[in-house]
């Protein structure tokens, strides 16, 4: 039991550091590796379809478990290290997607996400590129702040559009049509298709997922049994590592799978946990 005490004491201690750097300013994200590829460039919107009916399959996943997810800190555009479990989780998913011919990564330029795709990678010879696009809904003010804020509060999420604007920050809305702009540019610079490994964040696609085929369907398709299980199995709370699988082919929009756990194996936590 004391050993228990003594390892929260230390992770919660480790959390306080780096709210230091984080602030409560909405700072921006730990830097990625240097030879990472660079800043990304800025959000150029929709594109046309890919000529010649390319196929394009993208496996949406979110990054491992880090300090600010057990220490329930929001962290939005801040940063914090993946704990063993969260390294543990990457490692399997790499495993687990070892047979899937990725031609790309995307990753956003938060530190978790860019690790958890390198664990995913591992030694394959797989580009790995930065988009800021991918990034987590950004919390403003309230970003790295700690359990019993509004931070996290139903109101907030569920104010599709208006969300954290109030403290500087973005809505969900704002996110689902940033990751868009995302997901078709890589589609603008892989005119034959491919297939792609995509880390981003909780947020970021769960606000994706909804601007595809959930409530608020944006992008004019109805809604997919895959949202409705999604939203009755996880009730909007996308697990770490979960992975979902989006295809696109002649300017159409198929989603697969929405926050599937099956690939982490015995790692993959039960909705609850």
């Amino acid at each position: 039991m004391k050993k228990k005490l003594l390892a929260l004491f230390v992770v919660f201690a480790f959390a306080l550091g780096i709210l230091a750097a984080c602030g409560n300013s909405g700072g921006g994200d730990t830097p990625a590796p240097a030879g990472s590829g660079g800043a990304a460039p800025e959000g150029s919107g929709a594109v046309a379809p890919a000529a010649g009916g390319a196929e394009y399959t993208f496996y949406l996943t979110r990054h491992g478990q880090t300090i600010f997810n057990v220490s329930g800190i929001a962290q939005g555009w801040c940063d914090s290290p993946l704990t063993e479990d969260g390294v543990a989780m990457a490692k399997q998913l790499g495993k687990s997607m070892a047979d899937i011919p990725f031609d790309k990564a995307y990753t956003s330029l938060s530190g978790r996400a860019y690790e958890t795709a390198e664990y995913i990678i591992g030694d394959r010879d797989i580009p790995l590129i930065i988009d800021k696009d991918l990034r987590e809904t950004h919390l403003g003010s309230l970003e790295g702040t700690l359990p019993g804020t509004d931070t996290r509060s139903t109101e907030r999420i569920m104010d599709y559009e208006g969300g954290w604007h109030d403290v500087g920050g973005e809505s969900m809305k704002d996110t689902g049509e940033r990751v868009d702009r995302a997901i078709h540019r890589i589609i603008d610079e892989n005119p034959d298709g491919g297939i792609f490994l995509v880390t981003s964040h909780g947020g970021a696609i769960t606000g994706y997922m909804d601007y595809l085929c959930g409530y608020h369907n944006i992008a004019g398709g109805a809604p997919g049994e895959a949202w409705n299980e999604f939203m009755a199995t996880w009730k909007g709370a996308m697990p770490n590592c979960a992975v979902s699988v989006v295809k696109y082919k002649d300017g159409e929009f198929t989603v697969e799978s929405i926050s599937d756990v099956s690939y982490l194996g015995d790692l993959a936590p039960s909705p609850g946990e």
